[in-house]
Parts: C-alpha cells; structure tokens; sequence
C-alpha cells in the first residue's frame, strides 16, 4: 500500500515523566531535546508544569526562544507546578488530548509512567481512527520503551492489532534519528478502508468455514 509524505512538521506535543528518574542520563536526553527543538525552529506543546522531564524540555526550549505551550486541566494545575510558557486550560484530560491533537503535528514521547503511557496509547488510538495520520515517536533512551514495542509486535502477531497502525508509532535510541523518521513519516489516509477489507476477508473466511464444518 503506496504512502503519502506528511507536511514538513513543525509544532511537536512532547509526552514526559513530571520526575526526572533516577539515572542523569534520562534529564541530559530531554535538555537536549530542548535544545534540538530550538535549533530547528519547532514549536513545543506540552502538558504544562516545570517538573521533570517535561519540566526540562519545557524550559531549555523557552530559554532558547523555542515557543512553548502548556495544556492544563484545571483541576490539576496545582500539581505539577507553573506552566513554562503559554498556558491554555481546559475542562478535562479529554478535552487536554483533543486540544493536543488538534494543535500538534507530531508528537515524542520520553520516558515517563503510567500518565505517559496513558497519552501514548490514547494519542496512538485517536490518530490511527483519524484521516489525518500523525505520527507518535518514541524516544528509547536506554531501551527503556522495549517492553512496550515487544508488547504492540506481539499484539500484531496474534492479531489484536494491524500493522497499519502499528506503524503510526516510531522508536529511536537517538533524538537525531527520532526526528528523521518522524519527518519522513508517510501516512496512509485510507487506513480505515484498509482495514475494513480485511475484516471483512476474515469475516467471510469465517462463514466459509462455518458452512463447511456444518
């Protein structure tokens, strides 16, 4: 099934922990992203605060005259402290995701727990059901997504998940490569369509089956 080539992408929505983990080398990988995302003129969207990770890429982008946007829902935003940057509130964790959605044309995820995990599948889910794929990329600092790509191959070997959106999500070890294939990302606008043929070629394997075992 032939591609399309996104939009150059721009304005990049950054998933992270609101701690900084245990070993430097997490907190030094996600200034660094900050810095590459002011080198390249890209614009960040975040979940707001200055804590951890998040907290990190946030401001090292501001400082370096990056522009920075932080989507909050209000009931949270006494947890994670200031916003670094522009701030929008919102109603809702819902309402925070679609916002982001809408507002990004890319997102990078860095290690984090279960909130990060929570927006990579919800981010990965809404966007393989849109017509307008992006792209969701990994940042696998020291393997530390290895476990979860393990656990989406292995979901689409048994045929829980299809590779078309299987595909939507990239990893790299390096930010350097993370971009690369992020920028040349091709989405597949017929997905769907793709995907409905081949339920329905499983759904009329089944009935032949059925007939034949009667």
């Amino acid at each position: 099934m032939a591609g399309t080539s996104t939009k150059r992408l721009r304005k990049f929505c950054i998933f992270a922990g609101s701690y900084p983990g245990k070993d430097e080398y997490f907190e030094n990988a996600a200034k660094k992203l900050g810095e590459v995302m002011v080198k390249q003129k890209y614009e960040v969207i975040y979940g707001g605060g200055c804590m951890g990770l998040m907290g990190a890429v946030a401001a090292t982008a501001l400082v370096g005259g990056s522009s920075v946007l932080g989507i909050v829902p209000t009931t949270w935003s006494h947890l994670c402290g200031a916003t670094i940057g522009k701030e929008v509130r919102v109603n809702s964790i819902q309402e925070r995701i679609a916002l982001m959605m809408h507002s990004s044309d890319a997102f990078i995820a860095l290690p984090g727990g279960i909130g990060t995990l929570e927006e990579i599948v919800c981010v990965t889910s809404w966007s393989s059901l849109t017509r307008n794929k992006k792209p969701i990329g990994l940042l696998n600092i020291n393997g530390y997504f290895d476990s979860l790509l393990c656990f989406l191959d292995n979901a689409v070997t048994n045929g829980f998940m299809f590779t078309e959106i299987r595909r939507i999500l990239i990893y790299a070890a390096t930010i350097e490569e993370l971009f690369e294939k992020l920028q040349a990302f091709k989405c597949f606008p017929d997905i769907n369509e793709s995907i409905l043929g081949k339920r329905k070629i499983d759904d009329d394997k089944r009935d032949l089956d059925c007939s034949l075992s009667l």
